[in-house]
């Protein structure tokens, strides 16, 4: 099969036009993988956002389950018994709150500016 050398710009323009066509096919194929491993990593980074909050939701119950089950064998005992004991620590909170209503009086007297961020 000899060709001239008149009819090999014809043979090479079929040939560019088919290499064209594959890479035009081929660009296309990889635009769509390009599309769908988008769609996929969507998907994935739902999922794993979907898995930490399960897996925080779990953690929360289990330690409320352990929480119950000691509460349950009695190893939580009551901070504060007996009615004085009460009158005691609600009298001790109290002179606490006043102290620290004293302070931020002082505060809103020695610095005006911040005395709607202080008031109660």
């Amino acid at each position: 099969m000899l060709t001239l050398i008149s009819d090999w710009p014809t043979e090479l323009d079929a040939v560019h036009r088919d290499v064209m066509e594959q890479i035009e096919d081929a660009m296309a194929a990889t635009r769509e993988i390009q599309s769908r491993e988008e769609e996929l990593k969507v998907g994935v980074d739902a999922a794993l956002l979907e898995k930490h909050k399960m897996l925080l939701y779990t953690s929360h119950q289990q330690k409320m389950c352990k929480r119950f089950e000691d509460a349950l064998a009695g190893q939580y005992r009551p901070q504060i018994s007996g009615a004085t004991r009460v009158e005691e620590e609600l009298h001790l909170a109290l002179e606490q709150q006043e102290k620290i209503c004293l302070v931020i009086d002082s505060l809103i007297r020695g610095a005006p500016e911040i005395s709607d961020r202080l008031e109660r």
